[in-house]
């Protein structure tokens, strides 16, 4: 794995047009914001009126378990490394795979794995579907075992992070509806292309 600061970088060796790579098509900047906010802003509203409900419990909570507020709080910053980090994994090409990317670009406030290889079209798709399924529905088949303040962790972790995987889910459909099966896939920055296997 290599580290990046700054945006996905392009490969200098891969010429998608040259070769007959197809562009994925993406929505205009403005829709996609637009659509992205009206998927979010629920959630994240959900979570926030969720977190104010147990308030109460969780402050008492807080003082008599002292870890209890720093595991929050470090769960609360773990969240976005973690859901990049299933990604990682999800691509299936190895941690200290030369060809996986994970970095940071600071004027967008994005982080981002990408691994710069053609893959299956079913492989992205899993990468893209993973933490989604591993950090927000997963999670949720433990709350009928819980109560109390785990119950509300689980809650409010869930709803958060599904807020995270709005990009995720709109890239996941427009990659399904554009590219056929057997496509093989494969990013030039940030653009998304598509070659039939």
């Amino acid at each position: 794995m290599r580290f990046i600061n700054g945006p996905i970088p392009e490969n200098r060796t891969f010429d998608p047009v040259a070769v007959g790579w197809t562009l994925l098509r993406t929505p205009k900047d403005r829709r996609f914001v637009v659509a992205a906010m009206l998927c979010t802003v629920p959630l994240l509203l959900a979570a926030t009126i969720l977190f104010f409900h147990a308030a109460p419990e969780l402050r008492a909570h807080f003082r008599l378990q002292r870890w209890s507020l720093p595991c929050f709080l470090l769960a609360l910053l773990a969240l976005v490394p973690a859901h990049e980090f299933v990604h990682a994994l999800a691509y299936g090409c190895g941690l200290r795979s030369p060809d996986l990317l994970a970095g940071f670009w600071p004027q967008r406030v994005i982080p981002y794995v990408v691994c710069d290889e053609p893959l299956p079209r079913r492989r992205v798709l899993f990468m893209l579907a993973a933490p989604f399924c591993v950090l927000t529905l997963l999670p949720l088949f433990t709350a009928p075992l819980l109560s109390g303040t785990l119950l509300f962790c689980v809650l409010f972790f869930s709803l958060l992070h599904a807020a995270l995987c709005v990009g995720d889910v709109a890239t996941f459909f427009r990659l399904w509806r554009q590219a056929p099966a057997g496509a093989r896939i494969r990013n030039q920055g940030w653009d998304t292309y598509w070659s039939r296997g």
